[in-house]
């Protein structure tokens, strides 16, 4: 699925889930974006002190303007409001998704298209851990307390890792790393300056 929008994003900033709600029942339509995890907070009386580098809204969708589905073996257009018009030639080949190089002399034409994609080599990444040894000790020491008191019976801890990688293309990282992991449902999400993979 493939749905472009050269609108704002609709973004609540209070109340996020009646929000939602409302615009769905005001303008029913496609819509596509993200719920984040610090949303916990609006269901039930949670806090969160943790850092936020990222510093995305807490909720975010658009309505496309360009709608398009690949799907068993066809592309669809859903809706074209940005007059968009396939280029000559357009095919698309479901086994592309299934990971089949054979192919004849049109498939190995098409693996030298998509070179830049398939063959090329991810960024090097240094990622940087935002607990210290220490802290996560004492936090998993602190959490089993917590878990023998009874205070809860399960629980998860999540350790953030961080890159800075100024310049970084997002969607040829994505797209390489799609071709290696051939992830069923990942997504790649762009808006203004920031990139969801």
């Amino acid at each position: 699925m493939l749905a472009v929008s050269y609108g704002e994003a609709w973004q609540p900033t209070s109340a996020c889930f009646d929000a939602l709600e409302q615009l769905l029942r005001q303008a029913p339509d496609y819509y596509f974006g993200y719920l984040t995890y610090d949303l916990k907070n609006e269901l039930e009386r949670l806090s969160s002190q943790n850092a936020d580098g990222m510093a995305f809204p807490q909720m975010a969708f658009f309505r496309p303007q360009l709608l398009v589905r690949a799907q068993e073996g066809k592309i669809e257009l859903l809706r074209n409001e940005l007059n968009f018009r396939y280029p000559e030639g357009l095919e698309y080949d479901s086994a592309d998704d299934k990971g089949d190089d054979k192919g004849d002399e049109k498939g190995d034409d098409k693996k030298d298209e998509n070179a830049n994609v398939k063959g090329a080599e991810l960024p090097k990444l240094v990622f940087k851990r935002h607990l210290s040894d220490e802290a996560y000790l004492n936090t998993v020491a602190q959490i089993r307390d917590d878990i023998f008191a009874g205070t809860v019976y399960e629980l998860n801890l999540c350790m953030e890792w961080s890159s800075h990688h100024s310049g970084l293309d997002s969607l040829a990282t994505y797209l390489q790393l799609n071709q290696k992991t051939r992830a069923p449902f990942s997504a790649y999400l762009k808006s203004g300056v920031r990139s969801l993979m």
